[in-house]
């Protein structure tokens, strides 16, 4: 492999209704540039980078994902689900995770515990630098697996594409993310929302939500394939999709 390759592994965890839908899976990456949104409800907090006892560094990136959540919200669409604004006990919660994530060096990567007892939803990104232009877009990347279908109430059953109805979850008000950056191998970035989406049974979205993000993304019934940013490689594993029902 090329010394300049990127490998980036995402994963989302979201408990609803006595069920744990869980999927693991990589997708293209690809660059996006953040731009300043004005009238969001964001915590103005100065992006700091933290440091724990024995040196390991973490640090909260919730108002740059929060952008980028919203602009694939909201931004050129007709009918639009709901802004997301950065949640403090969001917040709390993610910087509990990445500073014991950084602590071990990241020698964890499954789905975190504090997450799962607040009930959040939770979307992880691995990658040399997790940043949230990369992990942000490759989350939304999903769509693609649709291949034009509206995922309506059965959208579990259609591909591991939880990371983008996560994404857009359509009753979820709240995020919080935050990611370390002094793993020796992957990073990671986590971003958790409150209330957690991906309820079983229950539609991410409204089909006219749907219709506007195939308009303005240009979807049809035939897979889009993000453009891989140069210098870049995204290898595809096979998804692990599983749903247990207790």
């Amino acid at each position: 492999m090329a010394n300049k390759a990127v490998l980036a592994l995402a994963l989302l965890l979201c408990v609803a209704s006595s069920a744990l839908v869980q999927s693991t899976t990589v997708r293209h990456e690809s660059a996006l540039r953040a731009e300043a949104e004005t009238g969001l409800q964001t915590f103005q907090h100065e992006r700091s980078r933290d440091t724990t006892q024995s040196g390991a560094t973490f640090e909260d990136v919730t108002d740059e994902c929060l952008t980028l959540h919203n602009k694939f919200r909201t931004a050129g669409l007709d009918v639009s689900v709901p802004e997301l604004v950065a949640n403090d006990a969001a917040r709390k919660v993610v910087l509990e995770i990445v500073k014991k994530r950084a602590e071990d060096n990241c020698s964890s990567q499954t789905h975190s515990e504090e997450a799962r007892r607040a009930g959040l939803g939770e979307n992880i990104f691995f990658a040399n630098d997790a940043s949230c232009g990369v992990g942000v877009q490759m989350w939304y990347n999903e769509v693609n697996l649709l291949k034009g279908k509206y995922p309506g109430t059965e959208w579990n059953r259609r591909g591991a594409i939880g990371h983008f109805t996560q994404m857009m979850w359509d009753s979820t008000t709240g995020l919080g993310c935050a990611r370390t950056t002094s793993c020796p191998n992957w990073n990671q970035l986590f971003c958790v929302y409150k209330p957690a989406g991906n309820w079983i049974g229950v539609a991410p979205f409204s089909e006219a939500v749907w219709m506007s993000i195939m308009k303005r993304d240009g979807l049809s019934g035939a897979m889009s394939i993000a453009q891989v940013s140069t210098g870049a490689l995204a290898i595809a594993v096979s998804a692990v999709f599983l749903v247990l029902v207790g």
